[in-house]
């Protein structure tokens, strides 16, 4: 009786490319998605703009000459306090008039005080300066932002062609790194990509020449 020829070891298949194939698409598709994100922060752009040009107002909703601090009541003077041309009257000598000058003496140059409009227009033009500033942060973080979404969407889209070629693997293991910090989707598939690309089969994938690369 013969005996029975011993079962093959179980070798599991190897699905290291299309493995790879689909990370390349997933990257693709993340690299749009990212792209098209990166847009939105033009609406800080559009409003920064408006600031600079001066098309966004702090001061808007007040009419002109109907600054706030026009409404507000001065005290009254108590009623037993004397009046100010009685206190002038006594201190003047009797045998002069009210308006006479002091010889050889320069008017005195009292310092008016500011109007409503006066303290208005001070107002507007520090809230202007201010607006200015801000109008030129909003532009400045808008644009940065614009810029960086697209950077990586494009690395993005550079590791999914090497994925699907098969060439530069540091490369995608440093973009798969930084993928990570994009939550949810990055994170998963930075996550992934590295779990592929750790393997020492897929390393050999990317040690072969390219005509010698499976398909």
């Amino acid at each position: 009786m013969n005996a029975p020829q011993p079962q093959p070891a179980y070798v599991p298949p190897n699905n290291d490319a299309d493995h790879l194939r689909l990370l390349s698409i997933f990257h693709y598709v993340l690299a749009g998605l990212t792209a098209v994100l990166s847009c939105f922060p033009i609406i800080y752009v559009i409003i920064g703009v408006a600031i600079m040009n001066g098309n966004v107002s702090p001061f808007d909703g007040f009419p002109k000459g109907a600054f706030p601090i026009e409404a507000i009541p001065k005290e009254a003077p108590p009623k037993n306090a004397p009046r100010e041309d009685a206190l002038d009257n006594l201190a003047r000598p009797k045998d002069r008039q009210p308006n006479d000058d002091q010889p050889n003496h320069a008017p005195r140059n009292e310092a008016q005080p500011k109007d409503g409009d006066d303290v208005f227009k001070e107002a507007q033009q520090f809230a202007e300066g201010q607006m200015q500033f801000l109008g030129t942060v909003f532009v400045v973080v808008g644009i940065a932002a614009i810029l960086l979404g697209w950077i990586v969407a494009l690395l993005l889209a550079i590791a999914g062609r090497k994925l699907a070629t098969r060439r530069g693997r540091v490369f995608c293991i440093v973009v798969a790194a930084l993928s990570c910090f994009s939550f949810p989707l990055g994170t998963a598939l930075g996550v992934f990509t590295l779990i592929v690309l750790m393997r020492p089969s897929v390393q050999a994938l990317f040690e072969q020449p390219l005509g010698f690369q499976a398909r």
